[in-house]
C-alpha cells in the first residue's frame, strides 16, 4: 500500500474527523480553507491554509485520496505546502457489526525546503446510536512521524472526538448534522511538556449535504490550551459521483 504526504494537518484549521465508510467505485472531490488567528503572535496568527482532495474507492475496503495543500502565514505569499496520498481501509462495516471501522495510512512529502516529510497511521471508529441512530460518536487515533532531514526521533501522538446529531433540515438541504468536536494534540511522546504547551482545541460543527451528491463542513475550534491557536474557523464543499 501507497503511504501518503501529510501536510501538517494535526490540529490545523483544516484538519477533520475523520470517517471510516469505504465505498467501491465512489469518486468525490473536495476543497477545503481554514484560517485562525492567535493573539500570542505566533505561527498560527493570521495563517490561512487551502487543501484539494480527490477520492476514489477501488474495492469495499480501500479507497485512495490525493491531497495538495497550501499555506500562507502572517506576512508571507501564499505558498505550495504538500502533495498527499492516503489510503483509506475500512475493517469493520456497519451492515454487519453496528459501526463502521478503519485504518488510515498516509505519508506526507513537503514541498521545497519544507522539511521534514511525515508518516501517519490513523485509526477510525464511527459508531451511530441513539432509537433513530440519528446520533454519531467519531474517534481518531493519529500516530505520526517524521522522516528525512531535520526529523525528530518518536512518535507524535493525536486524538479527535466528534459527536454529531442529526436534525430536521430545510427544504435546500438533504441532510443536516450539529455537534461538536474535540482535538488533543499531544506532539512528541518522547518529550511531553504539560498540557499548556500541547495543542489542546474544542468547537462546534455543522455538516449537511445538497441535491446531486454535494456537501459541505464547516467549524468552529477555540483554544483549551496556551498553546493552541486561539481561533480557528473551517470551511470544505465537495461533490461524491
Amino acid at each position: 500500500l501507497i503511504l501518503t504526504p501529510l501536510p501538517s494537518f494535526a490540529a490545523s484549521s483544516i484538519s477533520y474527523v475523520s470517517g471510516a465508510k469505504v465505498d467501491k467505485g465512489a469518486l468525490s472531490v473536495e476543497g477545503r480553507i481554514g484560517y485562525s488567528w492567535d493573539e500570542k503572535g505566533d505561527s498560527n496568527n493570521q495563517r490561512l491554509q487551502l487543501r484539494e482532495h480527490i477520492d476514489y474507492g477501488f474495492s469495499d475496503w480501500y479507497a485512495l485520496r490525493l491531497i495538495t495543500s497550501q499555506d500562507k502565514r502572517e506576512g508571507d505569499n501564499l505558498e505550495h505546502n504538500a502533495v498527499t496520498f492516503e489510503n483509506r481501509i475500512q475493517l469493520i462495516e456497519r451492515a454487519k457489526h453496528g459501526w463502521d471501522g478503519g485504518l488510515r495510512l498516509i505519508y506526507a512529502h513537503r514541498d521545497g525546503d519544507k522539511t521534514p516529510h511525515d508518516i501517519d497511521a490513523r485509526l477510525i471508529l464511527q459508531i451511530p446510536f441513539g432509537q433513530a441512530k440519528d446520533w454519531e460518536f467519531r474517534h481518531n487515533i493519529n500516530l505520526g512521524h517524521e522522516i528525512g532531514e531535520a526529523s525528530e526521533h518518536g512518535f507524535n501522538l493525536e486524538l479527535r472526538h466528534q459527536l454529531t446529531k442529526k436534525i430536521t433540515a430545510p427544504n435546500y438541504l438533504k441532510k443536516l448534522k450539529i455537534g461538536i468536536e474535540l482535538f488533543n494534540d499531544f506532539g512528541n511522546l518522547r518529550e511531553l511538556s504539560g498540557f499548556d504547551n500541547q495543542d489542546h482545541q474544542l468547537g462546534p460543527v455543522i455538516k449537511g449535504s445538497f441535491s446531486h451528491g454535494i456537501y459541505f463542513e464547516t467549524g468552529y475550534r477555540g483554544a483549551l490550551s496556551d498553546d493552541a491557536a486561539n481561533h480557528a474557523i473551517k470551511f470544505s464543499l465537495g461533490r461524491k459521483f
